[in-house]
């Protein structure tokens, strides 16, 4: 884990890394404090999100999956013509627009996205 920043007088800290803190103790301690559990933040082009989040997003954000779409489409045209395989923004090892047309029940009921680290070093 980095700790400088490279700004001089600046370091970088970790506070509930080093209290070890994970995602369900931050959301039972709101919880506990009487507030609103905030929703999930995550980058709109996570590869982790789950097909649900995705269809979400497809639905009550349309711009921004229409960014993420036009993101996985060039990344792949790039990649083909480079001569390399394609990458997929699920799981499912479809383009994205496909997946979220498609949504089986088992889909419907995924209960969390992959990522519960807070962040993907990318």
């Amino acid at each position: 884990m980095r700790s400088e920043s490279g700004i001089a007088h600046e370091r970088l800290a970790y506070p509930l890394i080093d209290l070890r803190i994970d995602r369900a103790a931050c959301i039972e301690i709101i919880r506990q404090a009487g507030l609103p559990v905030p929703p999930k933040s995550s980058c709109w082009f996570c590869p982790y999100h789950s097909v649900r989040t995705w269809q979400a997003m497809r639905q009550q954000q349309p711009a921004l999956f229409a960014k993420a779409v036009a993101l996985e489409r060039m990344l792949n045209e790039k990649r083909t013509r480079q001569g390399r395989g394609p990458v997929w923004f699920t799981n499912k090892l479809k383009p994205l627009e496909t997946v979220t047309t498609d949504l089986t029940q088992e889909e419907l009921f995924e209960e969390m996205d992959g990522c519960e680290s807070g962040y993907c070093l990318v």
